[in-house]
């Protein structure tokens, strides 16, 4: 898994999570499928919005966006990505809380991209297990820690994926 998620560097990064799904719009679940340029198949991406905003100031109110993407090279991963905030999220590794619906909070493992330039994306590293709750939930709570602002917590209406 470390090995799959060294090759997506920040540029990938940014190729997914552009266009209208990141931060802007209502919160419903945007997918689209492009080709990959080597050849190897098909790239399906599935991205939602936040329903909620959270102040990184004195930057304005910011939305995050949450991805699943399945790739023929990289296989699966879940980002996470917010506008102007930076995670804290070391080299080694970090957690962030979720919540299904009223379930118990689970930690989730996280790291940040391969490449460290990137501070406003995370890799969630059990993709499979957030999968599975997420084709059954409604709701999805995250929390995650941010430099100079502590704890924030990113609401998401997750009802209706189709994955």
């Amino acid at each position: 898994m470390r090995t799959m998620l060294k090759a997506v560097g920040i540029g990938a990064c940014a190729a997914l999570l552009s266009g209208a799904a990141l931060g802007q719009g209502a919160p419903h679940w945007a997918y689209r499928t492009t080709p990959d340029k080597m050849g190897r198949g098909e790239i399906k991406i599935a991205t939602i919005n936040s329903s909620n905003t959270v102040d990184f100031l004195p930057h304005k109110s910011e939305r995050a966006t949450l991805a699943l993407r399945v790739h023929p090279r990289h296989g699966k991963t879940a980002m996470l990505q917010v506008g102007p905030g930076e995670f804290l999220c070391p080299s080694s590794g970090c957690r962030v809380a979720a919540r299904f619906d009223a379930g118990k909070v689970v930690d989730l493992p996280a790291v940040r991209p391969a490449d460290y330039t990137a501070t406003n994306v995370i890799f969630v590293r059990d993709h499979d297990r957030l999968l599975v709750s997420l084709k059954t939930a409604k709701r999805l709570l995250i929390e995650a820690d941010f430099y100079g602002y502590g704890s924030r917590v990113f609401e998401f209406d997750v009802a209706g994926l189709q994955w």
